[in-house]
């Protein structure tokens, strides 16, 4: 007899939809993110860098008459793409300037900007705050700035650095 009301609770709970609830509180991570591209950061706005560098450079004074500069959300240091972009091929101009962005710590990422060109600098997002503002969503991601450090031009989905328009 108590099979037949345990039935009768377990029929009356899966028609009140308990157990999808409660398998989705079980596995949030199986929901799939979707790329949201009003979540960009609009033209002309000013994110949220750093002053310095992970090496103590003066970002402000680092980009002061440059031509263009690439701001690049790379992932962590030692992630795949990170691996995949060689920073000669991100530099076009004398004047261009290159802002990588390393979500891993500091002291990981100023080993990494050491050994850079003067062109570069190196930011160290280990949280990564700045990668979800400027809505990295997937890496390397690419944005233009001005000399100002203003977003002139996000980087659309699917186009791949070497067929965006905005550091041809």
């Amino acid at each position: 007899m108590s099979l037949v009301w345990a039935g009768v609770l377990i029929a009356f709970l899966t028609y009140l939809g308990v157990p999808e609830s409660l398998r989705s509180l079980r596995t949030p991570y199986e929901r799939q993110p979707v790329f949201d591209p009003s979540r960009d950061p609009a033209v002309g706005a000013k994110p949220m860098l750093p002053t310095r560098d992970v090496l103590g450079r003066d970002l402000a004074a680092f980009v002061r008459g440059s031509d263009r500069v690439l701001l690049a959300v790379l992932g962590p240091c030692d992630s795949w793409s990170a691996s995949q972009v060689n920073p000669a091929s991100l530099r076009h101009g004398e004047r261009d300037r290159v802002i990588l962005v390393w979500l891993s710590s500091e002291e990981t990422v100023r080993r990494k900007a050491e050994r850079l060109p003067s062109q570069f600098c190196a930011i160290a997002d280990p949280k990564g705050v700045l990668a979800v503002q400027l809505n990295a969503y997937w890496m390397p991601r690419y944005y233009l700035l001005d000399s100002s450090l203003r977003v002139v031009e996000c980087q659309p989905r699917g186009v791949d650095l070497q067929e965006w328009g905005g550091w041809e």
